[in-house]
C-alpha cells in the first residue's frame, strides 16, 4: 500500500522534508526583505552588465549599481564576479537569466546583513561567522552544482550497486499492536491487569477516557481491527512508544509507559516487512543512493583539483 512504499524511503523523506522547511523559511525571509528593502534591479547597470560579453567594462561602469535597496546597492563588477566565481558567464547571453542567477547570489546575504545591521546584530561574532559561512555557501552550492553536473549512472551501475548492498533495500519493517492510552499512569497499569485478566482490547477502548495513539491523532482504530502499525518513521513523534515496539518479542504485553503526556500499554501482534526488495522494486533507491555516492566523488575530486591547482594561494574549506 502507498504508506509502506512511502516507508521504504522513510530516511530520503525526512531529510527532504526536513531542507524543503528549511528552504520555505529562507525563501519566505528573503521575499519579506526584498519587499521591506524594495530592492530594484537597475535597467542601466542591467544593459552594462550584459555589455560584459562584448568588451572590457570602464570603471565607472563596474561601480554602476545593478541593484539597489534602502540602504544599499550591488554593482555591475559584484554582479559579475559573482557569476565568473561559479562559472556561470554563459547566462550573460540570457538578460533574464543573468538578472534572477546573480540576484540569487548575492541578494539574500545583502539584505540579511542589512536587517541585522538595523537590529544591531552586525558587530555579534554569532552573526560574522553567519555571514561568512552564507557567502562560502552561495559559491560553493553553485560551484559543487556544476562539478555534479550530469552524474548520472547507468543501468548496468545502478543493478551492480544493487547487488553489492542488497541488504541496504529492505521493505518497511512494522510492528503491529494493540494499544491503549490513558492520561495517568495508575489507570493504565489497571488496563493492564484488566488485559492480563482476559479483557478484550475492543472493551478496554471503550472505557472513558481510554484511547489509543492512532485515536489521540484523530484515526479511529475499529475499521482496522483495533490494530495500530508502528514503523521507524513515526518515532519523532511516539519516540518511547516506537522505540519499545521494536524492542519488543511477538505476544509480549509492554507498559505502562510514559508517551504524550499520558501512559500507554500496548501488546505486540506481529511484525511485517524487512524482506530484500527484488531489483524492479528497489531500483529508484538504489539509483538515487548511487547517484548521491558519484557525487560526492565528483566534489571530492573538484576539490583535490582546486588544492593542486591553487596549493600555493588558497587553502578550500567545505562545510558539510
Amino acid at each position: 500500500d502507498r504508506p509502506a512504499a512511502l516507508g521504504d524511503y522513510s530516511e530520503e523523506v525526512a531529510e527532504r522534508l526536513r531542507k524543503e522547511r528549511t528552504r520555505e523559511k529562507e525563501e519566505e525571509e528573503f521575499e519579506r526583505l526584498r519587499l521591506r528593502y524594495d530592492v530594484r534591479l537597475d535597467p542601466e547597470g542591467e544593459a552594462i552588465l550584459l555589455q560584459s560579453l562584448d568588451r572590457p567594462l570602464t570603471t565607472d561602469e563596474l561601480n554602476y549599481p545593478f541593484y539597489v535597496y534602502e540602504g544599499g546597492a550591488i554593482s555591475v563588477a559584484e554582479g559579475l564576479g559573482s557569476l565568473q566565481a561559479v562559472g556561470a558567464q554563459g547566462v550573460l547571453q540570457d538578460k533574464a537569466q543573468a538578472a534572477e542567477r546573480s540576484g540569487r547570489l548575492l541578494l539574500p546575504v545583502r539584505l540579511f546583513e542589512a536587517e541585522a545591521r538595523k537590529r544591531g546584530w552586525t558587530e555579534e561574532a554569532v552573526f560574522v561567522a553567519w555571514r561568512e559561512h552564507q557567502r562560502r555557501a552561495l559559491i560553493l552550492n553553485q560551484l559543487f552544482q556544476q562539478a555534479t553536473a550530469g552524474a548520472a549512472p547507468s543501468e548496468d551501475e545502478i543493478r551492480a550497486h544493487y547487488e553489492a548492498h542488497k541488504d541496504r533495500y529492505r521493505t518497511q519493517e512494522a510492528v503491529i499492536v494493540h494499544e491503549l492510552w490513558t492520561a495517568e499512569e495508575e489507570d493504565a497499569a489497571a488496563l493492564r491487569a484488566e488485559w492480563e485478566a482476559g479483557a478484550t482490547i475492543a472493551d478496554l477502548l471503550d472505557r472513558p477516557g481510554v484511547r489509543s495513539h492512532a485515536g489521540v491523532e484523530g484515526h479511529g482504530v475499529r475499521d482496522h481491527g483495533w490494530e495500530m502499525r508502528l514503523v521507524r518513521l513515526y518515532e519523532p513523534r511516539y519516540p518511547e512508544l516506537v522505540k519499545a515496539a521494536f524492542a519488543a518479542e511477538a505476544g509480549a504485553l509492554v507498559g505502562p509507559l510514559e508517551s504524550m503526556n499520558g501512559y500507554a500499554v500496548f501488546r505486540v501482534l506481529r511484525r511485517e516487512g524487512g524482506q530484500i526488495q527484488p531489483f524492479d522494486e528497489a531500483r529508484r533507491r538504489a539509483a538515487a543512493s548511487l547517484r548521491r555516492q558519484q557525487e560526492n566523488e565528483r566534489i571530492g575530486a573538484f576539490i583535490r583539483q582546486l588544492q593542486d591547482k591553487y596549493k600555493d594561494q588558497v587553502t578550500v574549506l567545505v562545510d558539510w
